[in-house]
This record gives C-alpha cells, sequence and structure tokens, in this order.
C-alpha cells in the first residue's frame, strides 16, 4: 500500500496526515475519545479488494513514545462506526520501527488498514503520540494441502486401529480459513476450542449485571464465539473435546462479587456455588440441545494441582492450588477446598438429568493438567482423582465414579528454548504416567500435545521427527494389548508459526516449528513419520 492524500480512507486523528519523502506518513493521535486512528485504502480505486489470495499484512510502524495501538481492517469510510473495521491485533509500538504481521485468512475482503490509538482508559498513557506507518504489505496465500490429503491415509482413520480419536486445536479463526479446516477435517475427528469455550471467554459482563436483581440472579453465558467451533464440528461430523468448565486462570474476577460488580465485596459461599453449578447448567443444557451428540467429553477441571508447596496447603496430598502467581485461586478461596470435587459433583447431576430425556447422552468426565508426567504432579494428580472418585457416596454404600479420566497435556521440552527438547527419558515417563492413571481405573488422553522445537535446520527437523516416532510408538505399545487406556491424542503444536518472536506465548509453549506441517501445510517428517507408523505399525 501506497500512502498519499489519494489513499487516505478515514481519520480519528489530530490535524492531517504528513506524507514523507521515503514513502511513509505520520499522524498525530490523541487519547480522547479513547484513543484516534487513521486508515488508507488498499487499492487506489477505492473499492473493496477480494482477499482471498492473500495470508497475511505487515504492518511496519514506529512512535515517539512507546504505546498500546490496535491494527485494522476497515469496510467503510466512517472511522468511528460499530461495524466499520475488523481487529486483526491488539499490540505495542515502540520508538524503533517494528514489523507486526497479522493473519488474513479469515478476511474475506476489505477497503482498507487502518491503525488505532488504544489507551484503553489508562491515566498512565500520553495525551497523545506522534506515529508513523512505514509500510503496509501482503502475503500471498501459497499454502497448498493437496499433497497432504491426496497422498496420504487420514490419521484418524488410522489410528481408530488403535482404540484412538486424533485431535487438534481450533478456534474461531482457524474454522473460517478454508485450506486449514479442510486440513484438519481430513486428518482429525476430534477438535477442542483454544478459548472459546472457557468461562472467561463465554461469561457476558454486561449482561450479567443487565439482568442482576439479588444474589439469586444467575449469570449470563453468551455462546456466539464457541457455537462457530460447534457449527464447524457439526457440519464435518467431528466429535468435540469440551474445554473447559472450571477453570482458575485469567478467570473473571466479577463472576464471584456482589452485584457481579468488581467494586463490590465477594459473594458469599452459597451465593458462588449456586452461580458455580448454574453455570456448568447452562453450558452442558445448551450444547446438547443445540449440538447433540458432539461433546464426547469435558474438562471439568483445568490445571488445579499447583506446581510447588507455596501454592499448595501442607499436608494435602492433592496438591489443590490455593494460588497462582502469587494470587489467590478464587474457586480455592470462596467454594472450599473441595471445589473441584464439586465441580465433577454438579457437572455430574447435570448430565444425569439431561440423560432422563436424552437416555443415549454419553460424556466423559475428565480432569486435565500440565507436566503430568513429572512424578510430583503426578503423584499429586492420582491423589486429586482417587478423592473426586470417593467424594458423593452411591445408593450401594460406594462412590460414584464422578472423574472417568485424565486428560495429560503434553507440553515436550524445553520451555521457550532449544535445550531440554526431544529428551527420550520423557517418553517413559509418559508412559509410566499413562499406566499410574489408568490403574485408578479410568482413561487417558493425550489433551494438549505439542513437541517443541525452536530451530529449522535439516539435522533438527529430522530428530524431531524421529522423537515424534517414538513417542508414538509408546502411544500405540500402551493400547497394543485388550485394555487400551489410551482414549485420543490432541495435537496443539500442528503448523510451524516460523514469524513467532521469544515474547509471544505460542513461541514459548510450543516453539515455532513444532508442528507436523510447515507453515505452508506441507508435510514434515514429523506428520511422515507419524503417518508410516499408524500405517503399517512399525
Amino acid at each position: 500500500m501506497t500512502f498519499s492524500e489519494d489513499t487516505f480512507l478515514a481519520s480519528g486523528a489530530a490535524g492531517e496526515p504528513v506524507y514523507n519523502a521515503d514513502g511513509s506518513v505520520t499522524v498525530t493521535l490523541k487519547k480522547e475519545y479513547g484513543g484516534g486512528g487513521i486508515g488508507f485504502y488498499m487499492d487506489a480505486s477505492k473499492s473493496m479488494v477480494d482477499l482471498s489470495d492473500y495470508l497475511k499484512v505487515i504492518f511496519k510502524i514506529s512512535a515517539d513514545v512507546e504505546a498500546p495501538i490496535c491494527l485494522r481492517t476497515h469496510d467503510t469510510t466512517d472511522y468511528w462506526g460499530s461495524n466499520s473495521s475488523t481487529t486483526l491485533s491488539y499490540t505495542r509500538i515502540t520508538t524503533e520501527q517494528k514489523e507486526f504481521i497479522c493473519d488474513l485468512s479469515t478476511i474475506n475482503n476489505t477497503l482498507g488498514f487502518g491503525v488505532k490509538y488504544n489507551p484503553g482508559g489508562s491515566a498512565d498513557l500520553p495525551e497523545e503520540i506522534k506515529l508513523t506507518i512505514h509500510s503496509i504489505s501482503f502475503v500471498k496465500d501459497t499454502r497448498d494441502t493437496t499433497d497432504a490429503i491426496s497422498n496420504y491415509t487420514s490419521l484418524a482413520e488410522m489410528a481408530s486401529a488403535y482404540g484412538l480419536k486424533m485431535g487438534t486445536v481450533m478456534n474461531g479463526q482457524k474454522v473460517a480459513d478454508k485450506k486449514y479446516g479442510d486440513l484438519m477435517k481430513y486428518h482429525f475427528n476430534s477438535i477442542t476450542a483454544a478459548n472459546e469455550m472457557k468461562a472467561y471467554s463465554m461469561l457476558d459482563l454486561q449482561k450479567s449485571k443487565e439482568a442482576y436483581q439479588d444474589e439469586t440472579s444467575m449469570p449470563v453465558v453468551n455462546f456466539a464465539g464457541a457455537d462457530k467451533i460447534m457449527d464447524f464440528a457439526k457440519a464435518n461430523n467431528i466429535k468435540v473435546r469440551g474445554h473447559a468448565l472450571v477453570w482458575d486462570a485469567d478467570m473473571v474476577d466479577w463472576f464471584f462479587r456482589e452485584g457481579y460488580d468488581v467494586t463490590k465485596p465477594y459473594a458469599t459461599t452459597e451465593v458462588v456455588k449456586a452461580r458455580l453449578q448454574n453455570y456448568i447448567e447452562q453450558v452442558l443444557v445448551h450444547f446438547e440441545e443445540k449440538y447433540p451428540g458432539v461433546i464426547y467429553c469435558w474438562d471439568v477441571v483445568n490445571e488445579a494441582v499447583g506446581d510447588s508447596d507455596t501454592e499448595y496447603e501442607e499436608g494435602d496430598e492433592r496438591h489443590v492450588r490455593t494460588k497462582r502467581n502469587n494470587k489467590d485461586n478464587p474457586f480455592y478461596t470462596l467454594v472450599g477446598r473441595d471445589y473441584v470435587e464439586l465441580s465433577f459433583q454438579y457437572t455430574y447431576e447435570v448430565l444425569q438429568e439431561l440423560k432422563k430425556t436424552m437416555p443415549t447422552l454419553d460424556i466423559k468426565l475428565y480432569y486435565n493438567d500440565y507436566s503430568t508426567f513429572f512424578a510430583s504432579k503426578r503423584d499429586a494428580i492420582y491423589n486429586l482423582v482417587s478423592s473426586i472418585n470417593s467424594f458423593l457416596p452411591d445408593s450401594n454404600g460406594g462412590y460414584v465414579k464422578l472423574c472417568d479420566g485424565v486428560g495429560m497435556q503434553s507440553y515436550i521440552g524445553g520451555y521457550g528454548q532449544q535445550q531440554g527438547c526431544m529428551n527420550e527419558n520423557e517418553i517413559e515417563m509418559v508412559k509410566t504416567a499413562i499406566l499410574k492413571f489408568a490403574s485408578l481405573g479410568i482413561e487417558v488422553q493425550v489433551t494438549e500435545l505439542a513437541v517443541r522445537n525452536y530451530q529449522n535446520d535439516a539435522e533438527t527437523l529430522a530428530k524431531h521427527g524421529e522423537f515424534y516416532k517414538k513417542l508414538f510408538q509408546a502411544y500405540l505399545e500402551l493400547n497394543s494389548g485388550e485394555e487400551k487406556p489410551l482414549k485420543a491424542i490432541s495435537i496443539w503444536g500442528i503448523v510451524d508459526i516460523p514469524e513467532l518472536t521469544p515474547d509471544d506465548y505460542s513461541f514459548k509453549m510450543n516453539g515455532p516449528y513444532c508442528g507436523l506441517f510447515d507453515e505452508n501445510l506441507a508435510v514434515k517428517d514429523a506428520f511422515i513419520n507419524v503417518h508410516d507408523l499408524l500405517k503399517n505399525g512399525q
């Protein structure tokens, strides 16, 4: 894109933009009215442009101060209109020119692109910033799934012979990306929503406040984002792992407050328990009524086991976290030390009620966590599941089996660095953990597999592929007998993302070269090895 008066689209800026001799444009954006911004037409004809051939847009921007910004596409010439733009990214600019790469795979067409100052009401940010857009350029979509689909048998089809579902992760953008979606639905028969089915994504603050009358008023849930994942699954006959009903990390604080108001005190334990029970009921009923039979399991509670003795009570063999990052776990504080067990009980009771009108309903209930193959956490999870399954008495003098399985997230390798990656000792640790959990008479799923890798040279990629083969050999060996403890393998590090930077969460969690497929959706050594192993058994 070029910048000039002829390509100027819309503005919420202070004064006129300055078009510089080097082709860049500089504009002053004010903090007032929520932050100003500016946009430019993509095409000199000033008409909508079809973006189906484009994969990414690259902004090069700098400013006179560090500040938060929003990168956008524009659909109309009305800068301030609520439906005039689509957000591509929230990020920060610095005084040094920086490159920002945004995905375009779900944007059909646009008038142009723009940048907005995004102060968000913060008192600490400057009243105005002088921002320079150096360039806006585009990357063609050269991804090709032909080889991966036409020349290889479906991973899911082959894995079924071993009693396994093959799964992957999807989000709202990915389900709208046809090439990506075609590849995923060919090779996988289970998907997990990245964030769309978590409570913090679905709970609606504004509508909860509007509906509030007294402490018996229950929270309002917005299923729009989650339904996009479910629509994709239903249309393509794919099963869904529900993820996750109860998770303390990033949980919205207002859910626990009187009147759903963060300025008011926390509600009583009785009120919070009622809200939790109601939230679980709303979620389960919605998905079963609208998408019957699509969800085959739920992660009822996610990551409740602490990592160190500063995060759980002394003497608690379950190691249920009281804190995360030095902050209180609100479920533990306000629901109680048995909040995990209660969450399973609430979920079980809703499903039993649904079965009265849906007799074929079959949903397994899972506890999901990370670092599950390390001894301390493994043993604590074992104790926690034992506690869950000895919590609710049945009518025969025993206990209801509330927890059907453990989800092992399986981020394997060095965190944020190549050192520690592809350590074969960890494969044996994985096998030991699966067998220990299975000894409780429950199922196991690998739920968020990412074989971390931070290097793209041929030798490292070959090593990555060989590690994947040995890991899957271990999985298949566990399921080689009549007893098949492992029920599904869901891969989260599925496609390489080379542009990830070291400060990015996904860089640290997965590594930019962790995928079975490269950034162009072509198969890698890791995929070929897993495919051939499933096909030939060796």
